[in-house]
């Protein structure tokens, strides 16, 4: 499955996935155009479902 940024279009195979990958951010920029630092570390201590990976393509 290809990811793409919610903000800048490209395509990912690692970044943050927020909230089961409603968005996903490629890099500390794109993140910020939506969470501070000290929110995306709320969210992820709330929601287990938004945290920072890598993907691999079977």
């Amino acid at each position: 499955m290809e990811r793409f940024c919610s903000v800048c279009g490209k395509p990912i195979r690692e970044g943050y996935c927020y909230d089961w990958g409603y968005k996903y951010y490629c890099s500390d920029d794109c993140l910020h155009t939506d969470f501070t630092d000290e929110e995306w570390k709320q969210e992820c201590e709330e929601n287990d479902q938004s945290y920072y990976t890598e993907w691999y393509d079977e």
